[in-house]
């Protein structure tokens, strides 16, 4: 009996795990297709972009996010 209830639990723990993958995937890739669409409104628009937040501006989708966390106001 006692098998079973472990073969239940590894199967809950592989669910969670493979779920907390997808979010973080999902989430890293809406971050990342901000950074390009800033990016290609640079480009277009012809002018600088926001100021740059470590090397090659990779954590830039990072601290807009912690901005709009910090700000008083969500809209």
């Amino acid at each position: 009996m006692h098998l079973g209830i472990h073969f239940l639990l590894f199967g809950m723990l592989k669910c969670m795990i493979r779920k907390i993958i997808l979010i973080l995937s999902i989430l890293l890739t809406i971050a990342y297709a901000t950074l390009l669409e800033r990016k290609l409104l640079r480009f277009s628009q012809l002018r600088k972009g926001p100021e740059v937040v470590g090397s090659f501006r990779i954590f830039q989708p990072f601290s807009d996010g912690l901005k709009l966390l910090t700000k008083r106001e969500i809209l």
